[in-house]
């Protein structure tokens, strides 16, 4: 309770019923290291609210690159490449919100 009221800014002008209400509906979950919370375009059904440890945001990026070479005095050979790029995006510390825009308008993450 005194951690909600204490260091999540957005519950300091509830009253204390009501913060109790909000985390009487709660469920603790606790993720091991590297477990996946949700995945990109996951519709969201749930905020989370971070009270230690560190969440990173990450999304696989894939990139193609089209590479031209000759391969005689008239003609070039082309070759498509295509990579899988894990992109950092944010690492989130103790006491935030996950999830609350796309609870609210019920839209997927966009991770």
């Amino acid at each position: 309770m005194d951690i909600c009221e204490t260091n999540f800014h957005a519950f300091s002008g509830w009253g204390r019923s009501r913060v109790e209400s909000v985390i009487k509906e709660s469920k603790e979950r606790i993720l091991q290291e590297d477990e996946c919370l949700f995945r990109d375009q996951q519709l969201a059904h749930s905020v989370y609210l971070l009270i230690s440890g560190r969440i990173r945001i990450e999304k696989t990026v894939q990139t193609e690159v089209q590479n031209y070479w000759p391969t005689n005095h008239d003609s070039w050979s082309k070759k498509l490449v295509k990579t899988r790029v894990l992109f950092r995006i944010e690492d989130l510390a103790p006491y935030c919100f996950i999830g609350e825009r796309e609870c609210l308008k019920v839209l997927p993450m966009p991770v």
